[in-house]
């Protein structure tokens, strides 16, 4: 139990200071590029890593230590570009192959901290405001409770088709917003 809490500790912990490096990379790709740019690449990025995700990917070199630090400072820089660095993390998590429960523990704990990393880079870039911040910690209830609600109401028979029923519809709507980003450009 000791060793299980200190291996997803010590993955957690390079993966929240590759994020740290790699959000403020992230947020300057996104304040630099036109909006219209940054927008494409955010989308085509979620397409890509939802993709991956899908067709089950397993990119062995991800489960070396450079690997763990690649792989936060990665999902630093989609974060900063498109706020999807758990995906990032997510394949990560695939190329381990270790028990799902153990993988389900960092990847949360990776989420918390990384979040707390974003919203204090995010401060500091001026991309976000003290008002933002407070809105945010205000939809956090909810979203605690969502994900309760989520844990109570999820049905294990089922569970084979959630990812790539949620996978398929993020590919669809970033595919749509896309589309109409170059049709109304």
């Amino acid at each position: 139990e000791s060793e299980l809490l200190v291996l997803i500790i010590g993955l957690v912990i390079g993966l929240v200071i590759g994020s740290a490096v790699g959000v403020p990379i992230g947020l300057w790709f996104t304040m630099s590029l036109p909006v219209e740019t940054s927008k494409l690449i955010a989308l085509i990025v979620i397409i890509a890593l939802a993709a991956s995700q899908l067709a089950r990917i397993r990119l062995a070199f991800l489960a070396t230590r450079p690997g763990l630090y690649g792989s936060g400072l990665a999902a630093g820089i989609v974060t900063g570009l498109a706020s999807v660095g758990g995906m990032i993390v997510a394949l990560y998590v695939l190329a381990q192959e270790r028990p799902a429960r153990e993988m389900r523990a960092s990847l949360v704990l990776y989420l918390f901290l990384s979040s707390l990393v974003s919203i204090i880079v995010m401060l500091i870039y001026g991309v976000m405001d003290g008002q933002a911040a407070i809105r945010g910690m205000f939809f956090a209830i909810p979203t605690a409770i969502g994900v309760f609600l989520g844990k109570v109401l999820f049905t294990e028979r089922l569970e084979i088709y959630y990812k790539p029923f949620c996978l398929t519809l993020l590919m669809s709507l970033a595919g749509l917003g896309l589309i109409r980003t170059v049709i109304f450009t």
